[in-house]
């Protein structure tokens, strides 16, 4: 399935409906899948997200031609289009229905194929299964909001950091008695926890940071585009789940009666740094080295900020905000300021 960028495009030239173009409007100007550097979790209270309900339930998908974002004399010689493989995943991902594209990633993804004249790109609808085949095979194509892992590194050329994603939370229900044997603060000790009569989930075939692929198997494992996690948690198939906090918020706001509490791992760090990805041919690493090109113009904006932020919880966002202003890359320029001439 393929979807029309050039409709992105004229968003960022006029006026878009509500949700669709609200972080990549405003004036300045912008997950899976996350592998983290070795940081450790400050000590935190559980808390309640607030979601973003961004999009009906009842949707259909649209379908789009690609389009050609470039004109041909620009386009660099002998150079194939961008082909990106987008997957369904809200609040990051939004391909369907009437909020389509207004996904935090996908706010971020239509600001750096607007840096990029140079290049035609063409949007596909991919499941994540279809995602992680075409990061293990021969077929040329890019991805955004990805984890970087040395397996994956045999096979793509990676950009540098797009942006930054909160970590993974441990999440139940608000009376699960997992919260009097298991206290909060400082963070859940996984190991410690898989020794509790309890099941854990989470969505099969993702890319997790160590510790939690290491004892993947001993969790619940279901395909997320099937099923709704929090429907599971709610029917008792699992006591918790693994996932990013701001996933499982959009997700519960299909059941409004439910009371979750989140809670950070032990050993993760407050966030995790989120890539691009092109497969190892000539083009993908020209792709990326443009692809680094526009992140470093676009990631110290408002606009990519935004865009980045957008959708998020306010403790998300703060967290991020934190981690982020640790990162000179982020941080606009301040100009130099003149030096005064003595008299």
């Amino acid at each position: 399935m393929k979807f029309c960028l050039g409709c992105w495009l004229c968003c960022i030239l006029l006026s878009c409906p509500p949700g669709f173009a609200s972080a990549a409007a405003p004036a300045g100007l912008a997950p899976t899948e996350h592998t983290p550097a070795d940081h450790t979790a400050a000590a935190s209270t559980p808390v309640n997200h607030t979601p973003v309900n961004h999009a009906p339930a009842d949707h259909k998908p649209v379908n789009h031609k690609p389009v050609n974002h470039a004109p041909a004399d620009r386009t660099p010689a002998n150079s194939a289009p961008v082909q990106w493989y987008v997957r369904d995943w809200p609040p990051f991902n939004i391909q369907q229905g009437p909020a389509a594209g207004s996904g935090s990633y996908d706010l971020m993804l239509r600001l750096l194929v607007a840096a990029m004249p140079q290049f035609q790109h063409q949007v596909h609808l991919a499941s994540l299964v279809k995602r992680q085949q075409l990061m293990q095979s021969n077929k040329a194509h890019c991805v955004f909001g990805v984890l970087k892992s040395p397996e994956r590194e045999q096979q793509m050329w990676f950009s540098d950091i797009a942006f930054y994603s909160p970590a993974l939370k441990v999440v139940a229900r608000a009376d699960h008695p997992l919260w009097q044997q298991m206290p909060a603060a400082g963070g859940i000790n996984l190991q410690a926890l898989l020794q509790l009569p309890w099941t854990g989930m989470l969505e099969y075939k993702r890319r997790y940071s160590a510790q939690v692929e290491q004892v993947a198997g001993q969790l619940l494992q279901v395909t997320d585009s099937a099923n709704n996690l929090v429907a599971l948690l709610k029917a008792g198939r699992a006591d918790y789940i693994i996932e990013y906090p701001d996933r499982i918020a959009y997700l519960a706001t299909e059941y409004p009666d439910l009371n979750l509490r989140y809670a950070p791992l032990q050993g993760e760090p407050a966030a995790v740094p989120v890539y691009a990805a092109c497969q190892k041919t000539p083009d993908g690493r020209r792709h990326i080295d443009a692809l680094n090109q526009a992140l470093r113009q676009l990631k110290p904006t408002a606009e990519y900020q935004q865009a980045w932020l957008s959708g998020l919880s306010p403790l998300s966002q703060d967290e991020l905000k934190a981690w982020a202003a640790q990162d000179a890359a982020f941080t606009p320029a301040t100009p130099a300021i003149p030096a005064i001439q003595a008299h």
